[in-house]
């Protein structure tokens, strides 16, 4: 479970198709001899370090070759929004967008109750009540007609929120892997249509733990229509310019997903055709007005009783009018759920409900579907293991008895990335390492990983059995393939489907006039700018390089001089809303919600990438008000000073503004340092200022120790770690503080929230650890970091993400240290 999303992982927390499916149909009849010892491995290239997953790291291969995809084919894959957290660690920046046609984007949710979501929910809940709460950057991004939908500043149950995380959308810090800072994951989203201009990026909503709301919406058209209005009022929001459809990943039409007792077989599958029907045509009429296109696709699950529940009350065919591509989830055949052997994603003979064919074959006979021209086929990019096998050799191992998934998980127990397949469990030869020997099985387009000791078998997909995937799509003239997930992958994976399809090397040239979100620069709304913001005004484009209150050309000419102009607004391709955009037209704007269409001759231009500090950096007053101009190290308009001069110092003045680090000045007969720009904020009562000489002890006369009421202060790193307190605000990611017997370095800012008992706190060291080894394990606290070792019950146990009260032994969080 990731607690700061509010999502389980297990299957990547959303694309479960065929979980608890009856076991007949996840047996096998009998022992398969067509076996091969190896399964083989694509020739690598130099892999690239690429990041650390549940502390292994990642290699990604073939990063940097780019292929050359026919138009109408798809070669997608998923990108889970929550996988930016511990476990998975994988931001926007690492999604090889120069190699995908599509990227979906998952995932987003239905306002109301969604309680097969981790804490209900509570993640996409508070999102819907407030996309401005817990973050700095909402306003900025979005506009006002969003953030106050209806007159309020909540969304109402039945309308559709695309993110259900506002600091990791909005605020977050992120760093590329040219050391490049940007905030929030909608800013790399936005990058990746700079990477690859023919990219598709499109939204889905719903998957495995946001499904539930489906069920009630789809029942009116009233119900219909209030959420295709919110859709459309998202996809029509400056912000999302970039964004090309939504996928509807409805788990499932008659039930069988993650709500037990939801789904009414009778209706669901016929509501489905509706809701599809009505939406292709409200993105016809966005699509009309803003001068493009939306595409509209689905993601179905292809077990035979989903096929049957939908089929019901309607044809899957019925709905292929209105979509651009019906996704098939066509994984998760097999897996710990059931007592034998089986293939994840397998493909066969066409003989048994195991694998693809069969779905084919349903999909033809029952659901009407002779055209497969707009279906794509998902692959896995993960595998499933089975516990407690019974086998002789590696014959026998299909259909061999088993019981529950046996130990270990690359996230979570029973699932395990390719990417660290390969590394620990394949190995470069594609025979099998550290105990493990691997076999493909031609029939099934499938491996298996075996491991007698251990009584362990894990099913996956390797790059020969995604070139025999791909052989199928190309025998049924399918749209092409999509993956689950995209970080599950070491680029092998990816570049096994380019091979088999045959695709043409190239080189992907960057657009020529780069995305960026720009909203026009009016402070009416009271936003606050921050270094990297970046604002249009008078047809150009601006960034602020320090905290300011005013536009460009406007206020105080050390104001002026932190602006950077980036550029005329026709140089670009302006995304412009935000909560200032209700005013473009004063400001001067001329980049209101148009995306301007993408050239034919691109030529390689860098875009632009906001910090991800919040920390104010330097912003001093001019010589000249030139915006190009450095400004100088002296302080704005001084006003009577409150301090007296002190050898030669000047007195601190509670007007003045002192934006240049290291700037001194004198206090209650002491002399003080800045460690960064503030202003009115007092020596000795705050800890922007460092004392450098002289002065009392005893703390202002306006201080707590004389009698005043205790104020939160605003801490950077300090020089010698101090003890935590409530008040103090850390503002500055990596401030190291001390607390029962630990120190604790911070991720981001924090006012609060106890040391080991939230998760923005990551434990450094124990001094009690240190001198006794691991700890016990204790219910009301919270282990932050991934790789905590306690011990409990006479085992000592590893954290593979965030967790508390989860006890090891019992929760998959918690992997046995041997």
């Amino acid at each position: 479970m990731n607690k700061k999303t509010g999502k389980c992982f297990t299957a990547a927390a959303g694309m479960l198709s065929l979980m608890m499916a009856s076991s007949s149909l996840m047996s096998v009849a009998s022992a398969q001899t067509v076996v091969e010892d190896g399964v083989g491995t694509m020739a690598p290239e130099a892999p690239v370090a690429d990041g650390v997953a549940t502390n292994k790291a990642r290699t990604t291969y073939y990063k940097n070759r780019h292929y050359d995809v026919p138009e109408n084919r798809e070669v997608g894959a998923y990108y889970a929004s929550w996988g930016v957290y511990g476990g998975r660690d994988y931001a926007p920046h690492q999604v090889p967008v120069e190699r995908l046609t599509h990227v979906y984007v998952a995932f987003g949710g239905i306002c109301g109750e969604n309680p097969a979501a981790y804490s209900n929910g509570a993640g996409l809940k508070s999102s819907c009540q407030d996309l401005g709460r817990d973050n700095s950057n909402g306003a900025y991004y979005l506009s006002q007609s969003l953030l106050n939908r209806g007159g309020s500043a909540s969304l109402s149950n039945g309308e559709v929120s695309f993110v259900d995380d506002n600091w990791a959308y909005w605020d977050r810090g992120y760093t590329d892997s040219n050391g490049n800072a940007y905030e929030g994951e909608i800013q790399g989203m936005i990058a990746w249509k700079n990477r690859n201009p023919d990219l598709k990026v499109v939204w889905s909503l719903g998957g495995w733990s946001y499904s539930r709301p489906f069920f009630e919406m789809t029942k009116s058209p009233q119900k219909r229509k209030k959420f295709i209005d919110s859709v459309v009022a998202w996809l029509d929001d400056p912000v999302m310019g970039f964004v090309d459809g939504v996928d509807i990943d409805w788990e499932f039409p008659g039930g069988l997903g993650a709500d037990a007792g939801v789904g009414d077989a009778s209706v669901d599958g016929s509501n489905y055709v509706a809701l599809v029907k009505e939406l292709r045509e409200a993105l016809d009429a966005l699509g009309e007005k803003n001068q493009r296109s939306y595409e509209l696709t689905t993601a179905i699950g292809v077990g035979p009783d989903k096929l049957d529940n939908f089929g019901l009350s309607a044809k899957i065919a019925q709905m292929l009018p209105y979509i651009d591509r019906l996704g098939l989830m066509s994984y998760d055949f097999s897996g710990s759920w059931d007592n034998a052997v089986g293939f994840n994603a397998a493909i066969n003979d066409g003989k048994s409900p195991l694998g693809v064919e069969y779905v084919l074959k349903l999909l033809r006979d029952e659901h009407g579907i002779t055209d497969f021209s707009k279906v794509a086929m998902g692959l896995a990019f993960y595998g499933r293991s089975h516990g407690n096998v019974v086998a002789s050799d590696a014959a026998s191992l299909v259909g061999a008895p088993s019981k529950g998934a046996g130990p270990g998980g690359t996230i979570e127990d029973g699932s395990f990335s390719y990417f660290d397949l390969y590394t620990n469990y394949i190995g470069p030869e594609g025979k099998g390492i550290n105990g493990w020997s691997a076999h493909y099985y031609p029939e099934y387009g499938a491996g298996l990983l075996w491991n007698p000791a251990k009584t362990q078998v894990i099913s996956f997909t390797p790059p020969k059995g995604i070139e025999a995937s791909v052989e199928l799509a190309k025998k049924y003239n399918m749209r092409g393939v999509f993956a689950w997930t995209v970080d599950d992958d070491n680029g092998m994976l990816l570049e096994a489907v380019h091979q088999a399809y045959g695709h043409n090397v190239t080189s992907v040239q960057p657009k020529n006039k780069p995305y960026v979100y720009a909203p026009a620069c009016d402070m009416a709304s009271g936003l606050t700018i921050k270094p990297g913001m970046v604002f249009s005004k008078d047809g150009s484009v601006y960034e602020a390089k320090g905290w300011v209150s005013n536009c460009p050309s406007m206020g105080e000419s050390w104001e002026q001089a932190n602006w950077t102009k980036l550029g005329s607004a026709s140089e670009y391709t302006v995304l412009s809303g935000g909560a200032a955009s209700a005013s473009a037209a004063n400001s001067g704007s001329d980049t209101s919600n148009a995306v301007v269409s993408q050239p034919t001759t691109p030529t390689p231009t860098p875009a632009p990438t906001a910090p991800a500090t919040e920390t104010p950096v330097e912003t001093s007053p001019p010589a000249t008000t030139d915006p190009a101009t450095q400004p100088a190290e002296v302080v704005t308009q001084p006003s009577p000073t409150t301090g007296a001069s002190v050898d030669g110092v000047a007195g601190w003045s509670s007007s003045a503004v002192y934006a240049t680090n290291g700037t001194q000045v004198s206090y209650n007969g002491a002399i003080w340092a800045n460690k960064w720009w503030t202003q009115g904020e007092e020596p000795g009562a705050s800890q922007v200022w460092e004392k450098v000489s002289g002065g009392a002890t005893s703390a202002p006369a306006n201080s707590a120790a004389q009698g005043g009421a205790t104020q939160p202060t605003d801490s950077a790193a300090p020089s010698s770690t101090s003890a935590w307190s409530p008040t103090t605000a850390y503002s500055a990611a990596d401030t190291i503080v001390s607390h029962n017997g630990s120190t604790w370095k911070n991720k981001w800012w924090t006012q609060g929230e106890e040391p080991g008992n939230s998760p923005v706190w990551e434990e450094m060291a124990s001094s009690s650890a240190a001198a006794t080894g691991p700890q016990a394990w204790q219910s009301g606290r919270a282990y932050a970091s991934a790789g905590t070792i306690v011990t409990h019950n006479g085992k000592q146990w590893k954290s593979k993400w965030w967790t508390q009260g989860e006890e090891p032994g019992v929760a998959a969080v918690w992997e046995e240290v041997q």
